[in-house]
């Protein structure tokens, strides 16, 4: 069975689309999933499966989110291994990232039809996209005056795209706790 992150965009963010967490962890139990466990209340979800297609994972999530809160919530699925991937590719290592930028991870749920000449960004809305991994986009926010550029509207609106953004230690965080459930039970 695969160890699958699901990354919910927009819950629990400003007041809206408020989900507790053991909620969250109940309707994937109901779901079939098992192993399921969440980190912040941002909409990280681990869980196992043994289902191979992440898309036909994301509807059934999609469906039981709209079900279960009456919300529609877009849902991004990555797996351990192919998030440990993209960690080893040490995308900002080349990069001195000070004080003043932020290291990100924009999901979409399909490649781009066009990818834009890289680095791609914006001195107005503080975001970079500095390389594209499939359906990952790596980010720097920048910061713009007293305030620091947020790269998923800028992705969403650039590209037309629905996308959810984990900042660069969360992504390293739920791989940590993906590899922990990876342990022989």
């Amino acid at each position: 069975m695969t160890i699958y992150i699901a990354f919910l965009r927009g819950i629990n963010v400003g007041g809206h689309k408020l989900i507790p967490m053991r909620d969250l962890v109940e309707l994937f139990e109901g779901l079939g999933f098992s192993d399921v466990a969440t980190y912040i209340q941002s909409g990280n979800v681990l869980f196992r499966s043994s289902a191979k297609n992440a898309s036909s994972l994301v509807k059934k999530i999609e469906a039981g989110l709209r079900q279960g809160f009456g919300s529609d919530i877009a849902v991004f699925i990555r797996t351990v291994d192919e998030l440990s991937a993209l960690v080893a590719r040490q995308p900002f290592h080349r990069r001195k990232l000070g004080a003043q930028a932020k290291a990100y991870v924009t999901m979409i749920q399909k490649p781009l039809g066009t990818a834009p000449t890289l680095p791609f960004w914006t001195k107005k809305a503080g975001v970079e996209v500095i390389e594209i991994v499939g359906c990952d986009l790596l980010c720097i926010a920048h910061q713009v005056g007293s305030k620091f550029g947020y790269p998923n509207a800028f992705v969403e609106n650039e590209f037309a795209v629905a996308a959810t953004t984990r900042g660069w230690n969360t992504i390293e965080k739920v791989i940590q706790l993906g590899q922990a459930k990876l342990k022989p039970r």
